[in-house]
């Protein structure tokens, strides 16, 4: 199957079919369903020409640019062990949209279904964590509630394994310095 150029998404994408647009970036566009099944129904499309859902798992990818010939000023990344062992991992269940904030525009009084269903789910608090890292937390300027960028972790993530892989290497010079003796 062939990506079908003339299909309503392409369309909305490139500006040919209007959309009361929620946010957009060079890999998605999000906006507002016509016809909504609930007070708030948004769409979220990536901008990639994928066929189906078989298609976007195996070819998109969520990539930034990293070429060293578009950078200046490159110094080592000191965040690592200590940053890592500052944050607190949380285990937490999502609320219904009748229990947000009412003056958050998914607030919906009716609606008592936790977002997700009754899963426990593994994350981070964004006001914990936007001291430490601020570019990792985004802010909602229309609601002003918080979101992560869980990408912004993986440089740090690197860095503290390293500093481990380098403990553990001295630790093992150490034992055999002590068994040779």
């Amino acid at each position: 199957m062939s990506y079908d150029n003339n299909n309503i998404f392409a369309k909305i994408i490139r500006g040919e079919v209007p959309c009361e647009k929620i946010y957009e970036n060079e890999f998605i566009l999000s906006f507002y369903d016509i016809n909504p099944q609930k007070k708030i129904h948004a769409l979220v499309i990536p901008k990639g020409k994928y066929v189906d859902l078989d298609d976007f798992n195996s070819n998109a990818t969520w990539t930034h640019s990293s070429d060293k010939r578009q950078k200046i000023d490159i110094k080592e990344d000191k965040l690592g062990l200590d940053f890592i062992n500052d944050m607190k991992p949380v285990t937490f269940k999502h609320k219904s949209p009748s229990e947000f904030p009412k003056e958050w525009t998914a607030y919906d009084a009716e609606d008592k279904e936790p977002m997700g269903g009754d899963k426990t789910v593994h994350g981070l608090i964004a006001q914990e964590v936007e001291p430490l890292i601020p570019h990792a937390v985004i802010q909602s300027e229309e609601d002003g509630y918080y979101q992560m960028d869980y990408s912004k972790l993986v440089t740090p993530l690197i860095k503290a394994v390293q500093e481990l892989s380098a403990e553990v290497e001295q630790l093992k010079q150490q034992a055999h310095e002590k068994c040779e003796n």
